[in-house]
């Protein structure tokens, strides 16, 4: 069983450094793993000259955000910005595939706060990070999250167990679920239970 946690802070930090490498590399990221540089007009150059940039052309953008998952046991993740992640069954899921499905459930648990009347919000959120995950991967999700009512924090363990006021009561729920699987090894707990 693979556990992951990530905090509100770790998916904001993760996107602004995202947002500064490609800012940074002035839009001309290259995917992990690829052998394509950026493509340059070459000439000699004098002193008083600045360097020439070609734009890339649609297919080499293409080969840039698009991974090849024609392995076995191989899915293209796509993330929400569009780019594609290599997710190998059997290996832990990369981080920006795991702060990507999770940044809706942690802004809604951010937006909701204590308000009882659209916690509804949080479960949908939650939901939608199991279905990405389940779909877009190969492995399989419970997600345990937290919400705020007026008596206080609760955790919830998505269709595992009834909402708790105790975290590691859920968590506890979520990992026994996926303890008592076929192949635990096949299953992920995302954690979006801490402050």
């Amino acid at each position: 069983m693979r556990t992951t946690s990530v905090t509100k802070a770790a998916t904001a930090a993760a996107v602004a450094l995202a947002t500064l490498t490609l800012t940074a590399c002035g839009g001309d990221a290259v995917a992990q793993g690829s052998d394509r540089q950026p493509t340059v007009a070459q000439h000699t150059q004098s002193s008083t000259e600045a360097p020439v940039t070609v734009a890339p052309t649609a297919e080499e953008v293409d080969a840039v955000t698009r991974v090849d998952a024609s392995g076995p046991g191989e899915h293209a993740f796509v993330l929400r910005d569009g780019r594609e992640v290599l997710v190998v069954d059997g290996e832990p899921l990369p981080e920006e595939v795991l702060d990507d499905v999770l940044a809706p459930l942690l802004a809604a648990e951010e937006e909701v706060g204590d308000r009882p009347d659209v916690n509804g919000v949080l479960e949908a959120a939650a939901r939608e990070a199991v279905a990405r995950i389940n779909d877009g991967t190969g492995v399989q999700a419970v997600v345990a999250y937290h919400g705020t009512d007026p008596a206080g924090p609760y955790y919830v363990a998505l269709d595992v167990a009834e909402p708790t006021r105790s975290r590691g009561e859920a968590l506890t729920a979520a990992r026994t679920f996926i303890d008592g699987q076929a192949d635990p090894s096949a299953w992920v707990l995302l954690d979006a239970t801490e402050d």
